[in-house]
């Protein structure tokens, strides 16, 4: 039975933390694992679909040129060629979109002068001029919208969200 394998009993957690963090992987390979976790460490994307489509190639791009490096490492052993290649990859594809940030956390503006009315679900403002069926008007006199009513009704039979059961996700005290 190996170390990690057995019973952790009787041990403190500073002892098992120690075990833990001990380097156990050689030095050529903790270099790709870091590039691969580089490489997949994309930050989230504004509320705008070109940035999220951005993202989303540039995260499919990223993860395609670590499992090169990944492959070309396994075939032919580890060098330092898939770690360079993959760190030039990351380099020549940096993040070009527009970066998510909470609401009212930009130090520009302190917060927004007129809270604008959100959607309880998905928190986009409402848009009394976007009346399709599954559009950004709110949805009635719900604190929805009517894309996320919307998607609630399409849902199946084992399909549990916030709107078909509010009491489920009301916060507890």
């Amino acid at each position: 039975m190996s170390d990690i394998s057995q019973p952790q009993h009787n041990r403190t957690a500073d002892e098992i933390t120690a075990d833990l963090m001990a380097p156990r992987v050689p030095g050529p390979l903790a270099d790709l694992l870091d590039a691969i976790i580089a490489a997949a460490d994309v930050p989230l994307p504004g509320l705008d679909p070109a940035d999220e489509r951005a993202y989303h190639r540039l995260l499919a791009f990223r993860l395609f040129a670590a499992g090169i490096a990944a492959q070309s490492a396994r075939e032919f052993g580890l060098t330092d060629g898939p770690v360079n290649f993959l760190r030039k990859e990351i380099a020549r594809n940096p993040v070009t979109y527009t970066l998510w940030e909470p609401p009212g956390d930009s130090p520009a503006e302190p917060g927004p002068a007129a809270p604008k009315e959100t959607c309880g679900r998905c928190r986009k403002p409402f848009d009394p001029t976007d009346q399709r069926h599954d559009g950004q008007a709110r949805a009635s006199s719900t604190p929805w919208c009517r894309r996320c009513v919307a998607n609630c009704h399409g849902g199946g039979a084992d399909h549990v969200c916030v709107i078909c059961d509010p009491d489920r996700y009301r916060p507890t005290r």
